[in-house]
């Protein structure tokens, strides 16, 4: 079993294409201030972390800088971030807490031309398994939660998974148990071929890559590194009828690209994936998930012979001690666990020991009581019974000495437990501070929409103001010219009357004329009316 690109593009969603495509190390590693003005990183904040003989920027600085692009609702920025994080401390993983420059690189390549990962994911997985394998042991360094869920599907799916169910979303109905790396080592050398189906349960038969330009293989361009995988011995797995590979597809393709073989082949590397030969049921016939004779007889014949991993726990534990200081919050909680894990599986151990050599005293105790024991002869010499007490007592000296161990470690264990205890205090504080947080911020935008709607209120009543004061003024306007025609008549009557004293008037009439004219002479003295 291998894990192929093919199961992988469906647990990622993201298909492999003739046409599309993929990510292709160019020889060097993007620069580090276009991957900054991709994220909204500021120039002052792009200074690279060194780590060993890896470069990258630390977990914190990305954290405070999505906090920042968040305070700011820059969300566009801050979606790009927060992808570059998962591509560095997930998908890519490789130091801890450190987004180095080959995750930057992919990000890079992803989000600029919309290249296709999941070669470059699945690269990184045989590199690393491999590396592990030629130095018979370490620790991977490459998207383990992906490997994880691949591994886990292949054993504990059937029964609990078909093939339309999403290989993320219903993996919780898989029961996984929690067990110590031994326990998962004796149950892995325990397995046979007929424990676990050879086909995800969620895969369906697809059109498969076989080659690539001339490689008569696929090789595949991670992240750090060049590798081929022969697909031809991973049929099965694929839904298809497994034959015997040819000769020339078994041999290995594998470098590093700070290796100094490495220019040469890349370019041969980046040419082929411009020709992708994929095979179908026009080539393969119908899907069916089984090995011809042939196949079964040539494997029997291989009598590959696979070294157990050796012991790591103490080197995996010194490697997080290492990192403790520097990791978050969240991660020292995950170290913490780590070494309760381990605690426990030593006080196990001890625990065992213990009740072994208790049983043993008690069995030789009795048999010099009884005088049964083949290897005792109480009625003989005293000096043989001698030894025998001085082994006894030397098994009770050691069963107090492991005695003492076990209560050491469970000591231990409770230190532990008062530690994870107290960083599960401060998670929940800092979980408080931001949900306050959260929550001022919602107040903050309900009362900048409450200002907003009072402006638009306001704008609307100025408006009406300016609509009266316009109107008044037109009345103001009409007003004053009849007032004009008006006093032109009075004062007209007034001239005619003047002229012709004979002429009188109505009494009614008289008193009308004499009201329009103080009616004119009170508007042209008070003004228009409206100011």
């Amino acid at each position: 079993m291998v894990p192929t690109i093919e199961e992988y593009d469906v647990m990622l969603g993201l298909p492999v294409k003739e046409m599309t495509k993929v990510y292709l190390y160019r020889g060097s590693y993007v620069d580090k201030r276009k991957v900054a003005d991709l994220i909204g990183l500021p120039g002052n904040q792009t200074e690279l972390t060194n780590r060993g003989s890896v470069l990258g920027w630390k977990r914190t600085l990305l954290e405070n800088h999505l906090e920042a692009l968040a305070r700011q609702e820059d969300w566009d920025h801050f979606n790009k971030a927060l992808a570059l994080m998962i591509f560095g401390l997930i998908l890519f993983d490789f130091t801890l807490n450190i987004i180095d420059q080959a995750a930057m690189d992919v990000f890079f390549s992803y989000e600029t031309q919309g290249a296709n990962l999941v070669p470059a994911i699945v690269a990184d997985i045989l590199l690393s398994l491999e590396i592990c394998h030629q130095k018979k042991g370490g620790t991977l360094r490459c998207c383990n939660h992906l490997l994880f869920v691949w591994f886990i599907t292949h054993l504990y799916a059937p029964g609990h998974m078909d093939e339309n169910s999403d290989p993320f979303r219903s993996f919780y109905r898989i029961p996984i148990k929690d067990q110590t790396s031994y326990e998962w080592k004796r149950d892995f050398l325990m397995f046979r071929a007929d424990h676990f189906p050879w086909v995800c349960p969620w895969y369906d038969s697809r059109s498969t890559i076989f080659s690539c330009g001339k490689f008569p293989k696929v090789p595949l361009m991670g992240s750090r590194g060049c590798i081929a995988y022969t697909p031809t011995i991973a049929l099965r797995q694929l839904k298809w009828t497994q034959f015997v590979p040819r000769k020339e597809e078994l041999g290995g393709l594998i470098f590093q690209y700070n290796a100094s073989e490495a220019n040469g082949q890349l370019e041969e590397v980046r040419v082929a994936w411009g020709n992708v030969i994929k095979k179908g049921e026009r080539e393969l016939g119908s899907p069916h998930a089984i090995a011809t004779p042939e196949y079964k007889e040539w494997r029997a014949n291989r009598r590959l012979v696979i070294p157990t991993p050796k012991e790591t726990l103490q080197g995996e534990k010194s490697s997080q001690t290492t990192y403790h200081t520097l990791a978050s919050v969240t991660s020292q909680l995950e170290v913490v666990k780590a070494h309760l894990r381990l605690a426990e599986e030593k006080e196990e151990r001890a625990q065992t020991e213990i009740e072994i050599l208790m049983k043993q005293s008690e069995v030789r105790e009795m048999q010099i009581e009884e005088g049964t024991n083949p290897e005792i002869q109480i009625p003989k010499e005293d000096q043989e019974k001698e030894f025998v007490k001085e082994n006894l007592q030397h098994d009770k000296a050691k069963a107090e000495q492991w005695r003492k161990l076990a209560k050491d470690y469970s000591d231990e264990l409770m230190k532990r437990d008062q530690q994870e205890k107290e960083l599960e205090g401060q998670i929940k504080a800092l979980k408080l501070k931001q949900s306050q947080l959260i929550s001022e911020v919602r107040k903050l935008k309900e009362n900048k929409e409450s200002i907003e709607g009072w402006k638009l209120i306001a704008k609307h009543h100025q408006d009406k103001k300016n609509e009266l004061v316009k109107v008044c003024e037109g009345m103001a306007d009409y007003i004053q010219t009849h007032a004009t025609n008006l006093a032109t008549r009075v004062y007209e009557v007034e001239e005619e009357v003047n002229f012709n004293p004979g002429i009188k008037l109505p009494f009614k009439t008289f008193k009308l004329v004499k009201y329009c004219q103080d009616l004119v002479n009170n508007f042209m003295r008070n003004g228009n009316g409206c100011n």
